[in-house]
Formats: structure tokens, sequence, C-alpha cells
């Protein structure tokens, strides 16, 4: 039975990911992805709650600049959804796959594959900060400012500071997939190096 009747592209993302859990679950990869964004959420959210106004009055004081912090944070989401969704198609191709023994093609995938789910978990961050950072902008315009108006901007900042986290690490993964091109080019150059020596060796006997 199909997955609670969810239409066939839903199901087969949601099918998708349970097996991409599965295959970096087997290093415990999945756990340790959850427990640092965790972490940091609780501390954005800590933080923000912290700072955030407590009253209507404060708030109504300093809403336009609130306003304008969402605007920012709205701005910077889109621009990671974007840079995240590039990077993610590019980071699952492996150039000159033929010049890899099977062992050495294994560990690639599987490192790639990491390299997906991590980015995964920056995508669905940024995500969570656009929809975050518009239900509290929805609260402000809408003069709401109570318990729940508090947990969401607190979960706002959670988001926020995930986000910058993994954006933080978003250069040392397009190094890590440039450094796997250079590999690349190694190999075939080794390999056109062998090829000539073999041709050399055919033509002096």
């Amino acid at each position: 039975m199909d997955i609670l009747m969810l239409p066939h592209d839903i199901s087969t993302a949601v099918t998708t990911l349970k097996r991409l859990r599965g295959q970096v679950g087997e290093h415990k990869e999945a756990a340790a992805q959850l427990i640092f964004a965790l972490a940091f959420m609780i501390l954005g959210a800590g933080i923000t709650w912290f700072f955030a106004p407590s009253s209507s009055k404060l708030v109504d004081a300093s809403s336009g600049a609130l306003l304008a912090v969402a605007a920012g944070a709205l701005a910077y989401a889109a621009i990671l959804i974007g840079f995240v969704v590039n990077l993610m198609l590019f980071s699952g191709k492996i150039e000159s796959a033929g010049d890899y023994s099977p062992e050495e093609l294994e560990l690639v995938v599987d490192r790639i594959r990491y390299l997906l789910y991590s980015q995964m978990v920056t995508l669905f961050a940024a995500i969570g900060l656009s929809a975050m950072t518009l239900l509290m902008s929805l609260l402000l315009a809408a003069g709401e400012w109570g318990l729940g108006a508090r947990v969401v901007l607190a979960a706002t900042g959670g988001f926020a500071l995930l986000c910058i986290v993994r954006t933080a690490v978003l250069p040392l993964q397009i190094y890590e997939l440039h450094e796997a091109s250079f590999l690349s080019l190694l190999l075939q150059s080794r390999k056109a190096a062998r090829d000539r020596h073999k041709r050399r060796s055919i033509e002096e006997e």
C-alpha cells in the first residue's frame, strides 16, 4: 500500500530519504548530523530567546528593525537554497568513473553520498529558516506578540545559527569535490603514461 496514499512524487521522495538515511546510517552519520543540528539550533534559540523583546511595547518600538532583520534572513535563506541545490546537482557527478578501480569507486560513491546528505541537511535548515522567518513576519504584521511569537522567534534564531554554521562548511565540501576531480585527472595522466610506455615497448620489440 502506498504511503498514506500520497502522490507518487511525494511517496518516492519519502522512500528515497529513508533509503539514504539507511545508507549513511551504517556509519552513524544520520545520528551525528541530527545531534549536530539540534545542538546548534538549541544554542541559537537560547541566544535569541535571551535577547528577544519580552513585551508588545518593546516589539512595537523595534518592529521596523525586526522586519528589516526578517527581510535579510529571507534573502540569505533564498540565496543559500539556490546555491545548495546547484551544488547538489554537481556533487553527484563522478568524472571519468572508468579510471577508478571498483574499490576506489566504492569509496568515492560513499563519500559523495555523505556530502549529498550533509548538503540536504543544509537545504532543510535554509527552508526551515525561511518558514520561521515568514511566520514571524506575519505575527509582527498582525501585532501579535505573546509566548507563541517568542517561541517562533527563538526557532528562527536556531535555524539561522544552524544555517550560518553549515554555510561555513560548504567551502570545504566544494574543495573536497575539486580534490576528487584532481584525483581523476591524476589517474587519467597515469593511465595515459602507461599506455605510451606500453606502445613504445611494443615498437621497440
